[in-house]
């Protein structure tokens, strides 16, 4: 457990110094940088030994999905350093559940990583104007997990894909589906295969709707050079 916090303190620490350091650079240089949080809300798939078929890569049929959801929740507190990269501290909490004909599981977690995310639209189009951008995000984490009265943390990799809708300058719409790819294949406490491969290991799928305020100044075009860091008082 001390180890845990370890990885944790230093995840934070990490994350917010790398972002008060760029901010102060962009902010002297371009001045296109800007702080933003945001919250999402939607529901798990577990892809364990369980269920294995609840995979990005084999689904029994169009609406496996969808497959014995449960609900799970995130915040995100986010540093923009330019209109390609950005970095976010993300927490994400929720239940999980898969099962078959013989077993079945049920369990619980949260979990918090650091992540980098990277722009599609503004990356592949020079002066992209649309309100739609398609981004990419990656990182990773500790996950404090519990199933059957088992308590564990182990180490995560999150990854995976977003579509936000500017609704403002201030208000984005996301959409996005993470795989939150676990270092172990024991969550679910069953392992058929002893000599399981690390692309075997357990992990989450969290697919998500959520909301993301941005500060940035009225009238400035996030898309521009002149977008300054609002003055906020933490």
């Amino acid at each position: 457990m001390k180890n845990l916090y370890k990885i944790l303190l230093f995840l934070i620490i990490f994350n917010f110094s790398y972002n008060n350091v760029n901010a102060q650079t962009l902010e002297s240089t371009s001045n296109t940088g800007y702080f933003y949080v945001g919250a999402n809300l939607g529901y798990t798939n577990f892809w364990g030994d369980i269920s294995p078929d609840n995979t990005f890569a084999k689904f029994k049929d169009k609406f496996s999905i969808l497959r014995e959801p449960k609900f799970a929740a995130g915040l995100i507190f986010g540093y923009q350093f330019s209109p390609i990269i950005g970095s976010r501290f993300n927490i994400v909490s929720g239940k999980t559940h898969s099962s078959n004909d013989i077993v079945s599981y049920n369990g619980s977690f949260t979990d918090l990583s650091g992540q980098l995310t990277i722009d599609l639209s503004n990356l592949f189009f020079e002066n992209w104007q649309s309100k739609i951008n398609v981004y990419v995000f990656g990182g990773i984490g500790v996950m404090l997990h519990k199933s059957n009265q088992i308590k564990k943390s182990v180490a995560f990799f999150p990854g995976g894909l977003g579509v936000k809708y500017a609704l403002s300058d201030f208000i984005d719409l996301t959409f996005e589906t993470t795989l939150h790819y676990s270092a172990t294949d024991m969550l679910d406490s069953i392992d058929f295969d002893q000599k399981s491969a690390f692309y075997m290991m357990d992990g989450i799928r969290f697919t998500s709707f959520g909301l993301c305020y941005k500060f940035v100044n009225s009238g400035k075009s996030l898309k521009g050079d002149g977008l300054k860091i609002k003055n906020l008082v933490w």
